[in-house]
């Protein structure tokens, strides 16, 4: 995933399921095992929330003008969906993110994807620094994800282990600064800043960070002009995107209830295309809760909207255990969507499978700590 896909390892994790063997039967025991845990109601219905979702998909496919597109679409993200949820419980139900080195390696594979990014961007005259299997915009959603992760992981290590924050910080921000991702850039500084309301230390440390992006910015000119722009409206970066959210509402104004159809929306777009605008065959909103209103309707968008609440409660709860990785999984949760105002890295498969094994691991963490105490306010 930090290399910026994971449908090859969603292929490994397809052959697992089947190779998976199934335990014997065992006589029915009154006492719960250690990876028994209650549900709280709050997981039941997101999980009700993601079938009723799933369901809607597949009707608005059905009366979509691309139909194929549709359910082509609904099946990957159902199989998706399926694959990595269930490898999220797993890791969570037996305690297997911390035995095993899971986390040392996304840290180490995505040292790695930072460093052959800036060497093909300084080296190979890329403008913006790239991803090997992902684009700019895309690469700076996972390094939200990857950053919050790794460092939730090194805030629960001994107290020399959590010095490595600074150099591994030092390596991911100035590849952030060159993917020219500004909805990356907001989304890591949002993820930054939630450390920080934790962590008094996470604090001084983004306040320097701060100030030395701001005193290296001006001797790259091409950033800086990007940075100014990102707060002028009438600069043509902007206004295209104003165009998309106008075209994307007309397009949910015809289709309110059940949208255009899952995938659909790049082969429709031209149809409502603003008057005035360049942009044909946009692929998606860039917005994420526009693009769910515009393909699925707004009885999709009802679902969705109480799923990510949901998750993003969850995840909040169990930052305020002070548990640093517990932490992580809230910061790169609301990280990638405010980056996903702006964006929708997170539609395609390969970005998806990253971000819906978060959701897991938020789901299942919180099932797991969850106490008789927090079960009767969820």
């Amino acid at each position: 995933a930090a290399f910026g896909s994971g449908l090859l390892g969603s292929l490994f994790l397809l052959i697992a399921r089947f190779q998976e063997k199934k335990p014997s039967p065992a006589a029915p025991s009154t006492t719960a095992t250690p990876n028994s845990f209650t549900r709280p109601p709050v997981i039941s219905l997101a999980i009700q929330a993601f079938y009723f979702l799933l369901g809607i998909m597949l009707l608005s496919s059905l009366f979509a003008k691309r139909p194929e597109i549709g359910l082509i679409s609904t099946l990957g993200f159902a199989l998706i969906a399926y694959l990595y949820l269930q490898s999220a419980k797993k890791l969570i139900e037996n305690d297997q993110l911390f035995q095993k080195p899971y986390l040392i390696v996304l840290g180490i594979a995505s040292i790695l994807a930072a460093l052959v990014s800036l060497f093909r961007f300084y080296f190979f005259d890329y403008h913006r620094a790239p991803n090997l299997l992902t684009s700019f915009n895309g690469y700076g959603t996972i390094l939200i994800m990857c950053g919050a992760l790794v460092i939730g992981y090194l805030m629960e290590q001994k107290e020399k282990w959590r010095y490595l924050i600074i150099p591994y910080l030092m390596l991911l921000i100035p590849v952030l600064v060159a993917t020219q991702s500004r909805g990356g850039w907001i989304g890591f500084t949002c993820m930054l800043t939630i450390f920080s309301c934790f962590n008094r230390k996470m604090l001084i440390l983004m306040l320097i960070f701060i100030l030395i992006f701001a005193l290296i910015i001006p001797f790259f000119p091409p950033i800086k002009e990007r940075i100014l722009a990102s707060f002028s409206l009438g600069h043509q970066v902007n206004i295209t995107r104003i165009y998309i959210w106008q075209s994307t509402l007309k397009m949910i104004k015809e289709k309110p209830l059940l949208g255009v159809g899952p995938g659909v929306y790049p082969f429709v777009f031209d149809k409502y295309a603003m008057p005035g605008s360049q942009e044909r065959g946009v692929s998606f909103a860039h917005n994420l809760f526009l693009h769910v209103a515009a393909e699925f309707g707004l009885l999709g968008l009802i679902p969705f909207l109480y799923l990510m609440g949901a998750t993003a409660w969850m995840s909040f709860r169990l930052a305020k255990t002070k548990g640093g990785f517990y932490q992580g999984l809230f910061a790169a949760f609301v990280g990638v969507l405010v980056h996903m105002q702006v964006d929708v890295t997170i539609w395609g498969l390969d970005i998806a499978s990253f971000f819906l094994l978060l959701i897991g691991l938020i789901l299942f963490t919180y099932q797991k700590e969850a106490t008789p105490q927090r079960l009767q306010h969820a």
